[in-house]
């Protein structure tokens, strides 16, 4: 009997990101993000004040105004520490252009990596891909659902885009939009980023496998492939649609942060993906 392994991690994932990540859905002055940022740096205030060539005391009165300081201020912080730059002005991140928010730049320690680094974009044709296929460790589905929220900065790819509002083709109780498939690479890039390659192929709904009583179909096709590349690592989590279109309009990255536990139906869906490896 082949052994196949699979995670069930979807839930606690989704528990740590939002205690890691909390600050993501926080709208705050630019004052309380120089505090913030002080704070990640471990330094005192009369220290960073002198960081940023201002006196303590104009420092603190900055904080208990609670206003946005004078601009050569935030000039100075943004030189500083660039790798808070982007959050400072508009509150979002790029992880894989060095520009973090406090508080989310930690290693992997958990056991599982903070960011997904797109390496390759496929269609069907998973041969083409520049990764070899023995480097794979891992087939993550990415369950695509307007219930998981969309991040600041996919929605803002998707604005410039031109696409607007996504339309949902399906009725508002139908959660589904689909089913991409995210292949990691073995080992990491550093600081928790590891590499993958993105199916963003939505034209299978992962729940076809209970609905249809076995996997048939492009989930047939897909299992072949990694059954006959050893791959038996496998999870599903539940993703925004806006961040697939993002991903491939040119973001370059999925953050474990946009990531969440998808619908119950799915995941026992999911149990049945598992359990064909095993004949």
């Amino acid at each position: 009997m082949v052994q196949v392994r699979y995670l069930y991690g979807a839930k606690a994932l989704q528990i740590w990101c939002k205690s890691t990540f909390k600050v993501f859905d926080m709208s705050i002055s630019i004052a309380e993000k120089i505090e913030k940022i002080r704070i990640e740096k471990g330094l005192t205030q009369p220290v960073f004040a002198d960081e940023i060539e201002v006196s303590v005391n104009t420092y603190r009165a900055i904080l208990k105004r609670g206003s946005s300081p004078r601009f050569d201020v935030v000039e100075k912080v943004a030189k500083r520490w660039p790798d808070y730059a982007l959050w400072l002005l508009i509150e979002e991140d790029a992880p894989l252009a060095g520009q973090h928010i406090p508080g989310a730049n930690i290693r992997a320690s958990r056991g599982a990596p903070w960011c997904y680094q797109i390496v390759d974009i496929l269609d069907r044709n998973l041969d083409a891909s520049v990764i070899r296929p023995s480097v794979i460790d891992s087939a993550i589905f990415l369950h695509t659902t307007t219930e998981v929220p969309v991040s600041k900065r996919a929605q803002r790819i998707i604005d410039q885009m031109g696409w607007g509002t996504v339309n949902v083709p399906f009725p508002r109780d139908y959660n589904s939009e689909g089913t991409a498939i995210l292949l990691t690479v073995a080992g990491d890039v550093g600081s928790g980023v590891k590499r993958a390659v993105l199916l963003p192929n939505e034209a299978f709904d992962l729940r076809e496998i209970e609905q249809k009583g076995g996997v048939f179909g492009s989930l047939l096709e897909l299992k072949n492939w990694l059954d006959t590349n050893g791959i038996r690592k496998f999870e599903v989590v539940g993703i925004s649609e806006k961040t697939i279109k993002a991903v491939v309009a040119g973001m370059g990255e999925i953050k474990l942060s946009e990531l969440q536990s998808p619908p119950e139906d799915v995941r026992e869906s999911f149990n049945l993906w598992c359990k064909s490896f095993q004949s």
